[in-house]
């Protein structure tokens, strides 16, 4: 058989693992993945392929190594950065994941799904003026969501900021006015 014959070609490896990726046993495919990664490490399609079945399998921290990777070679999306978040998230690794989450948004810093994330990664590093910060821009990303307000309220309250928890419940208000937060609002006067 060719495989046989040329054992160590990278076309051949990367076509047996191509087709082993579409099969069902996935610790198969993984280690015709890897044989074709050390055939060419440059190449970051088997580090994608890795990320894949690791997501497929919900084992998203099996597949940091191959996230930091495609994170670095490729700078010009926060996909993998925030892929590398959710993994070290997993893997209750908060500041790592916070600093994956940042990096996503310096390429990307209008995603507020990125924003989300990464103010719940800074609650987890006990990081309350980080989580404010994001918090903040996602309000302004998305003025017509009320949850943002809403979370807005409650980390100002959790602050002990009551005038700002009640302008960010106020402003909730007026996007919504069935919106849940009567316990931020002041009374007048």
């Amino acid at each position: 058989t060719l495989r046989d014959e040329h054992p160590r070609d990278p076309g051949l490896l990367k076509l047996i693992a191509m087709r082993a990726m579409q099969g069902e046993d996935k610790r198969a495919a993984k280690q015709a993945v890897l044989r074709y990664a050390d055939s060419r490490p440059v190449d970051p399609w088997p580090h994608r392929a890795l990320v894949e079945l690791a997501v497929g399998q919900d084992r998203l921290d099996d597949a940091i190594g191959s996230l930091e990777y495609l994170d670095q070679t490729e700078p010009s999306s926060g996909k993998w950065a925030m892929q590398l978040a959710k993994a070290y998230r997993q893997s209750e690794q908060y500041t790592e994941a916070l600093s994956a989450a940042e990096r996503a948004l310096d390429r990307e810093p209008y995603n507020a799904t990125y924003r989300e994330m990464a103010a719940t990664l800074a609650l987890q590093t006990q990081d309350t003026d980080r989580a404010l910060h994001h918090l903040i821009a996602t309000a302004l990303i998305e003025p017509e969501r009320v949850v943002h307000q809403v979370r807005l309220a409650a980390m100002y309250q959790k602050l002990d900021r009551p005038d700002e928890a009640d302008a960010a419940a106020r402003k909730a208000l007026e996007v919504d006015a069935n919106a849940p937060v009567q316990r931020f609002l002041r009374e007048p006067g």
